[in-house]
């Protein structure tokens, strides 16, 4: 996991966005705030008016986005008196504000009219969980897994839960997925790549991670040889490294996520179970190796272009001071 027990997924103003209710224009109070036949029955059955306008309002914001939302009347006041005015005759409506058991009734109603199902644990948590796992094989990047949950449940026609519960099951999906990867990743790693991995982050004389995150910054000589150095170091261990990565048959997505959070964490990194820094060093190690081959051939191609440059412009100055001797 990550440092916090806690993932982050949503910003607070994202947050808000996907759990407050719309706030719409006139044009879309019209739209989301007519009802149809079917719509306009269970209107009529309601006994108060109160509740009839606040049926109306949450069916409008659940054809909107389909998550159950917990709503004041100061938030939604506009939408109940416009609802009121067009469909109660335009008469007044007091504040008010429906218990629990009272909303829970008139969002059966609207789940019903919509299709939909409410969230439940107990028939609905394993198969997005297996699915999420799944996807995170792929992937395993908390923003995308929420957005597959959040696709998953539509195509299932199941309301989005609370953001605590997708935020508890993708947790959870992405333990499990690195939870797998451990265990093959330490039946594919000798003991050696894994003492040489623990250097890496060791305090200690040798490679280290600073030497991984830097390289040559130009193509002069000092530079060149740095980066020389360093593939020196890592040449012995590629073919290991690359039969480990292949072994976990990875995505190309995975490698590049857990690649960059070397640089992303740099020292922070020991605080990550061991089996964590092994994988991601792992996925880095791959392409640093390939960065460093790129900018040696870099160096190397510009160095002879140099030359050649250098050996016509000496070939020119010989044959003009050749000219010039002839003439004299």
């Amino acid at each position: 996991m990550a440092i916090k027990n806690e993932i982050t997924i949503l910003t607070r103003a994202e947050q808000a966005d996907l759990y407050s209710p719309p706030i719409f224009s006139i044009e879309e109070q019209r739209l989301y705030f007519s009802l149809n036949d079917a719509e306009l029955a269970v209107f009529r059955s309601i006994r108060l008016r109160a509740h009839r306008c606040y049926f109306v309002a949450i069916l409008g914001y659940f054809k909107s986005k389909p998550v159950i939302l917990d709503i004041a009347y100061s938030q939604v006041s506009k939408d109940l008196m416009f609802i009121s005015k067009e469909l109660l005759g335009g008469k007044g409506l007091r504040p008010f504000t429906p218990s629990q058991k009272q909303k829970d009734r008139l969002y059966a109603k609207v789940l019903d009219l919509a299709g939909y199902h409410k969230w439940d644990e107990s028939q609905h948590f394993n198969s997005l969980f297996d699915h999420l796992v799944q996807v995170g094989n792929a992937w395993l990047e908390p923003r995308y897994l929420f957005d597959t949950a959040i696709e998953f449940l539509t195509s299932h026609s199941i309301a989005i839960p609370r953001y605590t519960v997708l935020q508890r099951l993708i947790s959870r999906a992405m333990q499990q997925v690195r939870k797998d990867l451990a265990h093959q990743l330490n039946q594919l790693t000798s003991p050696e790549l894994h003492v040489f991995l623990d250097s890496i982050t060791a305090i200690d004389d040798g490679l280290s991670l600073n030497q991984l995150r830097g390289g040559a910054k130009s193509l002069t000589v000092p530079e060149l040889k740095k980066e020389l150095a360093l593939y020196h170091q890592l040449a012995p261990w590629r073919t290991q490294i690359n039969g480990v990565i292949d072994g976990l048959n990875l995505s190309l997505k995975n490698r590049q996520h857990f690649g960059e959070l070397i640089n992303y964490y740099g020292s922070k990194l020991k605080r990550f179970k061991r089996a964590q820094q092994h994988l991601w060093l792992l996925c880095h190690l791959t392409e640093r190796i390939q960065l460093a081959l790129e900018r040696l051939t870099d160096g190397f191609i510009y160095h002879i272009r140099k030359q050649q440059e250098a050996a016509n412009t000496f070939a020119q100055q010989a044959v003009f001071l050749s000219w010039q001797s002839a003439a004299d």
